[in-house]
């Protein structure tokens, strides 16, 4: 009985956002979303983990949203790279980055959802001496 609580427990909480620093107690229509997934513009590169404001990192092993605070948000990223065809003998398994620590995200509104504006986006940001934002507002479906 016990384990099936837990089950359903989980299965209820997995579905919400991530609250991440700052959006524990406030209402989800108060807070922006941020959409995020491991699979990025290039097929050989994948998001492992991101972190927001220097908190907590979170793993990233498929898609995952997050809840932010509206604003402007420092955002980490560390990526994994993996190599398939003849390229594969020159680096076997993934082999992992570690990205960009001084990424930001445009100025988040609350009740939007956003997503990462992929790979490209990130390296203009970290070449780049301006502030180039990761992030783009997602259509609503």
């Amino acid at each position: 009985m016990k384990f099936l609580m837990l089950v359903m427990v989980t299965l209820v909480v997995g579905c919400e956002p991530v609250r991440t620093a700052g959006t524990h107690g406030l209402p989800p229509e108060s807070l922006a979303i941020l959409h995020v997934t491991s699979e990025y513009d290039f097929r050989q590169v994948h998001l492992t983990a991101i972190q927001f404001d220097g908190g907590d990192k979170y793993v990233i092993d498929g898609d995952r949203d997050f809840y932010l605070t509206a604003g402007v948000h420092k955002v980490a990223i560390d990526l994994a790279a993996s190599f398939d065809g003849p390229m594969k003998w020159f680096a076997p398994g993934d082999m992992k980055i570690d990205g960009p620590q001084n990424l930001v995200t445009g100025n988040l509104k609350r009740g939007k959802t956003y997503e990462l504006t992929g790979f490209a986006g990130a390296m203009e940001g970290i070449f780049s001496d301006e502030n180039i934002t990761i992030t783009r507002e997602m259509a609503t479906k």
